[in-house]
């Protein structure tokens, strides 16, 4: 991934959606501390994708915020009152030289 770009991250997720409460997404950069939050359901942060997984919506100013090395893990709040957590995953965000933000992106 590229800072600034706009971005589509793809969660699998081992509970069928019809037993889940909610899933909390964070995405944490690893020097700065700087986090984001997103979550399912939510048709502006996450959707169904058709394949199953859950689609996170990056923005332009996400990327911009968390460039470098980003942790994300998902807490799957079910239905039944437990809590599960998906495997802490690793990914990076490159910088760029410049970025112009496009209202909406």
């Amino acid at each position: 991934m590229i800072s600034g770009a706009t971005y589509t991250l793809p969660l699998n997720i081992r509970y069928p959606l019809q037993n889940t409460e909610k899933i909390i997404i964070t995405l944490k950069n690893e020097s700065t501390g700087i986090k984001r939050t997103k979550h399912y359901p939510n048709n502006e942060e996450t959707w169904l994708m058709a394949d199953g997984r859950i689609g996170v919506r990056l923005t332009q100013q996400d990327t911009i915020d968390l460039v470098g090395y980003v942790k994300i893990e998902a807490q799957i709040n079910l239905k039944s009152g437990a809590v599960a957590k998906t495997k802490t995953e690793r990914t990076y965000i490159a910088s760029t030289l410049d970025t112009e933000i496009v209202e909406g992106a």
